[in-house]
């Protein structure tokens, strides 16, 4: 079995159901607030273990009871956390996920102890590396550590999945060392900003001219499109009963990630995400809806 490791956030999701989520100006009354088990890299981490792949995790929480309930979780999903961190002097990050009866979202993230993943924690866990063949990352976590750990996974020989989100520019130069990227339609409008025009497939192939091997766009309900120098496969999304949409981006990356890492084709590997993710929106919550390998089978 190949190895993925992700690099990454974890988070505790504070979630407040609402009936439409409040313009600028705008108080709305919420019917209920949850507490889920997030962040985009221990949500990935989970949804990539749950099907099947040996999965690693770097990573801080705070010392306080929420980075306790999140590395409990990761060790119950058969994560290896030796990469995680506990920062004595920061909180656990939080994100404020307000969801409104059509299942749709809009986040805020503290980043808390996220912030403090840095490249000296990729060096103190640099024999991760080293067992890994697939490495993904995202956003959540300071810039210039994942550029770090792209390098460091590019030196030995790894795959590199890069999630651009929370969306942010980034050079081509840090693009050229990426083999996959898996934007949503507006982050791939955030990476290709100097190109005029709406087209998601011209703009794709902007990314592949930096050197990426495939783009992955994910369309929500509309499934995904996948772009390289050769081709373009458009992948239909399934018609399910959308309860919640928080985490749908991070059960594709880490679905995508244990296929690939299970010798699967870039083609059928976007097939089992794609399916994946539909049924991870009819659940509340992030790690919560991640569905297992069964649970897609069936």
């Amino acid at each position: 079995m190949n190895k993925v490791l992700v690099v990454g956030s974890l988070n505790m999701d504070m979630i407040v159901a609402v009936n439409s989520i409040p313009r600028m100006g705008e108080t709305v009354i919420a019917s209920t607030m949850e507490k889920y088990l997030g962040g985009k890299g221990a949500n990935q981490a989970v949804a990539c273990s749950r099907f099947g792949a040996k999965t690693y995790m770097i990573g801080a929480v705070g010392e306080d009871e929420e980075g306790k309930m999140l590395i409990k979780s990761m060790e119950s999903n058969c994560i290896d956390i030796t990469g995680i961190k506990v920062d004595k002097n920061e909180k656990t990050g939080m994100a404020w996920i307000t969801v409104d009866k059509k299942g749709e979202n809009a986040i805020v993230v503290i980043s808390g102890s996220n912030r403090t993943v840095s490249k000296e924690d990729i060096d103190a866990n640099e024999e991760l590396f080293h067992e890994a063949d697939i490495i993904l990352l995202q956003l959540e976590i300071p810039t210039d550590t994942v550029e770090y750990a792209i390098n460091k996974g590019k030196e030995n020989g790894c795959r590199i999945i890069l999630n651009p989100a929370p969306a942010v520019n980034l050079s081509p130069e840090l693009l050229s060392k990426v083999d996959i990227i898996t934007p949503n339609e507006s982050e791939l409008d955030i990476l290709t900003s100097c190109i005029e025009g709406t087209d998601r497939l011209e703009k794709a192939r902007k990314l592949i001219e930096y050197g990426i091997e495939n783009v992955i766009c994910t369309l929500g309900e509309k499934g995904a499109l996948l772009v390289n120098k050769y081709r373009h496969t458009e992948f239909p999304g399934y018609l399910v009963n959308v309860v919640d949409t928080t985490g749908a981006g991070d059960c594709f990356n880490g679905v995508l990630a244990a296929e690939l890492a299970n010798n699967e084709s870039i083609e059928n590997a976007v097939k089992s995400a794609v399916k994946a993710s539909s049924i991870s929106v009819t659940k509340k919550g992030a790690q919560s809806s991640m569905p297992s390998r069964q649970d897609v089978d069936r």
